[in-house]
């Protein structure tokens, strides 16, 4: 396997067609966490590795964001993206090499990726990720990150 560097990025979008109640966010009714959804496209090395048009994008963010301050705090561990929408298992996988090195997998991928991602670009790349969509959430749909993030 090689390793790529600066070769993850990670693309989103919201479903402007669906419908999110106002009053549902300001009561922070976990509802929200399923009604925010859009598309989701993952490139890596320039190939399309996944692309989703109905993710939970809240949901997603919630476990990502859980996954990155574990790792901070030296409790490594694959990262499985688990949603209320498929019940067959993970759809989204970053599972730990050697030496800090991590593969990327999905039951839903395009192409299978072979290469290896190293800890701290991947890292980035979600951070990245992570940051502008709490960012686009609160700009659509004023809601505050932190009133979902302890579940």
């Amino acid at each position: 396997m090689d390793s790529i560097s600066n070769k993850i990025e990670i693309i989103f979008a919201f479903d402007k067609n669906k419908v999110v109640d106002k009053e549902l966010i300001k009561s922070r009714n976990l509802k929200v966490i399923a009604d925010i959804e859009g598309e989701l496209i993952i490139w890596v090395n320039n190939k399309l590795f996944f692309q989703e048009q109905y993710i939970l994008l809240l949901e997603l963010w919630i476990q990502l964001t859980k996954w990155m301050k574990n790792n901070k705090n030296g409790k490594v561990q694959d990262f499985k993206y688990e949603t209320m929408d498929y019940s067959y298992g993970p759809i989204l996988e970053f599972i730990k090499q050697k030496n800090n090195y991590w593969k990327i997998y999905s039951v839903w991928q395009k192409t299978e990726i072979n290469e290896i991602i190293q800890f701290n670009e991947l890292a980035l790349t979600i951070e990245n990720f992570l940051n502008k969509l709490k960012q686009q959430l609160y700009a659509e749909y004023k809601i505050n990150m932190m009133d979902f993030i302890a579940y």
